[in-house]
């Protein structure tokens, strides 16, 4: 399955960055109890460490529908990677969609 930092990195790609496990671990863990909402909104400004917190807290879930789906491991994991690699590439989406921290959507 692909990994939070093979994620983060191939956000990078491009910027020559590396992060280290350790290094991601430790920014990691200043997010962890932040939202979705605020953890997208820093995705959306190019956080790829927020982006990890995302899929440390989703992949597990995201995989197990894709193997109730699909009943093919492999595919469920494509699907994990697909649907991060999505968030990833959206990163520069209207924020309009996400309320506002503290606040909620308003129609």
């Amino acid at each position: 399955m692909t990994s939070a930092k093979s994620l983060v990195t191939a956000g990078n790609k491009g910027r020559h960055s590396r992060i280290t496990t350790s290094r991601l671990s430790i920014a990691a863990a200043s997010l962890r109890d932040q939202e979705d909402e605020a953890l997208m909104r820093r995705v959306q400004t190019g956080d790829n460490v927020a982006l990890a917190v995302l899929f440390h807290r989703y992949s597990r879930l995201v995989l197990s529908v894709g193997n109730r789906i699909f009943r093919d491991r492999a595919a469920a994991q494509d699907l994990v990677q697909d649907v991060f690699l999505y968030v990833l590439r959206r990163g520069h989406m209207d924020t309009s969609s996400i309320p506002a921290e503290g606040g909620s959507k308003t129609g």
